[in-house]
Parts: C-alpha cells; sequence; structure tokens
C-alpha cells in the first residue's frame, strides 16, 4: 500500500468516527429534555400557585400559567434565568427549550399607588396612539391613546369603525414594537355603501371604535398537562373580564384552580388557564 493510499484510508476512517460521533451527539441531544420552572415573585399570585414542564430539546410548550397582580401593582413579564430583559406570554410560547430554564414574573407599580416595587427593574411607561384614517381624504375618523411599556412588543387589531370598513392594503392585524415614549400606529378606512353597511354587522354600536384582542381560555389536566378544551373569543382592550370555569364532562376542577379568574385586557392575546381532574383521580 503507497502513501497515497493510506492516506485515503486514514481519511476515511476519521470521517467515520466523525459521523458516528456526531449522530450520537444528535441523538443525545434529541432524547433530553428540559424542566422550565415559573415562579410568581413576591407581588402576585400565579394560577396554579406552582407550574413546571419537561419540554424536549428544541421543544416548545403550549401555555403559560396566568398571573394576577397586588393591588396597586401590574404584570410586566417574565424574567428568564435571573436575566434583564422581560418576555411576554405570546415570546415564550415561541422560544425553542435549549437548557433548564426558570421564568420569574415581574411587576410595576401603577402609577399614583404608595409603595416601591421591589420586582425587577422599573418599567418605563409610553403611550401608543392609534388612528383610524379614512383613506380617501386622509382625515382622522377615529383615535384611542393605550398606556403600554417601552421596550414591549404587542400584536393589535384594528378598531372597528361604524360605516366603514377596513381597506384592503391594511392589515387587520399589526406587530407593534414599543421603542419609543409616543408611538403611533395608523390603519386605513375606506366609507361603506349603504347597502354594505344595512347587510354589515360591524354596525353594531356597542363595539364601534374599541379596539378588540383576542382571549383564549384553557381548561388543562392536572395529571397529563394536556390541553382538554380550549375557548377563544374576542374581548375589548382595556377593559376587565370575568371568566368562569366551564362545566366539562368526565373531569372536575381541581381544588387550587379557583372556580372564577379576573383577566384585564391587554393588546394582543390573552390567556387563562383552569386545571382539571379526571373524575375517579384524586388530587
Amino acid at each position: 500500500m503507497n502513501k497515497s493510499t493510506c492516506k485515503r484510508v486514514i481519511l476515511v476512517v476519521l470521517m467515520t468516527a466523525m459521523i458516528g460521533t456526531l449522530a450520537a451527539c444528535t441523538a443525545q441531544l434529541e432524547a433530553e429534555s428540559y424542566t422550565v420552572t415559573f415562579k410568581t415573585g413576591s407581588l402576585g399570585v400565579m394560577t396554579p400557585e406552582e407550574y413546571s414542564e419537561e419540554v424536549s430539546h428544541n421543544g416548545k410548550f403550549i401555555r403559560v400559567p396566568s398571573i394576577t397582580a397586588a393591588s396597586g401593582y401590574t404584570f410586566a413579564g417574565w424574567l428568564m434565568n435571573e436575566g434583564d430583559t422581560y418576555y411576554s406570554d405570546s415570546d415564550i410560547l415561541e422560544m425553542s427549550m435549549t437548557e433548564n430554564t426558570v421564568f420569574t414574573a415581574q411587576y410595576h407599580e401603577i402609577t399614583g399607588h404608595s409603595g416601591e416595587s421591589t420586582q425587577g427593574p422599573p418599567q418605563e411607561q409610553a403611550t401608543l396612539i392609534v388612528y383610524a384614517i379614512d383613506k380617501a381624504t386622509n382625515k382622522v375618523i377615529y383615535e384611542q391613546s393605550l398606556p403600554v411599556i417601552l421596550g414591549y412588543r404587542l400584536n393589535l387589531n384594528a378598531p372597528r369603525i361604524a360605516g366603514y370598513t377596513l381597506d384592503t392594503d391594511s392589515s387587520v392585524i399589526l406587530d407593534v414594537m414599543i421603542d419609543r415614549k409616543v408611538n403611533t400606529v395608523n390603519f386605513y378606512y375606506n366609507l361603506s355603501d349603504s347597502e354594505s353597511l344595512e347587510n354589515s354587522d360591524s354596525s353594531d354600536e356597542s363595539t364601534q371604535g374599541l379596539l378588540i384582542a383576542t382571549l383564549t381560555v384553557f381548561a388543562i389536566d392536572k395529571a397529563t398537562n394536556e390541553v382538554i378544551s380550549e375557548d377563544s373569543s374576542e374581548v375589548i382592550i382595556g377593559e376587565s373580564e370575568n371568566i368562569l370555569a366551564s362545566a366539562i364532562e368526565g373531569y372536575t376542577l381541581a381544588a387550587d384552580s379557583p372556580a372564577m379568574q379576573t383577566i384585564a385586557i391587554n393588546p394582543g392575546v390573552n390567556m387563562l388557564y383552569f386545571y382539571y381532574n379526571a373524575d375517579g383521580i384524586g388530587e
């Protein structure tokens, strides 16, 4: 065997060994799972009171526990592994897990409330002004100001405006980054013709000009952590909703899951979780 052939043989052996090692490492990573834990912090209540989940490598989970802030405070987001970046529920649901992770709820004090928040860095208040604009005349037909947190990202639904339809070039939902003290968003509309206005449900005065968000209520099997049912509905940003746990055939509401939860509606997707035990299975 000449020197050139020996080199080729050695190269093939090395490459085969590397491929085998890489495949073994990949298989080990794919089989590995991580523990994701959520903690309440000292200024709120989490439902359920304790929550952790095993997630596979690069896996995602489908729910985040709900937080009710103490009087005088509002929930500001989650810190991950004691970092300094705040994450929303929707941010977390998009993450791929690559290590054991702890999310801790953070809060900020509502303006005008005595006392100081002790959780996390101070949150800087900002304003989001939403404009509805007549595309033909460029006139503002509706505007609303919303208090928001600087540095946050949110999804905003177009408001419903009596006598108008959203222009086809204007998105129904806008992804908005709050990156300044005063932020503005424009939705463009066209005047509805009389026939379409008469036949349209959007002429309901009770929802005209109100900014709409989504509330999804999950029923969770406490033992398996699986979703039993989910129900999504449109809700009005800035209002509070009292949600009762649904009666689910074959299940009983868990003792540590409240029969009613109150949630303040924020822009984007809002989520609530109720936990159940299958009939015949104890706590």
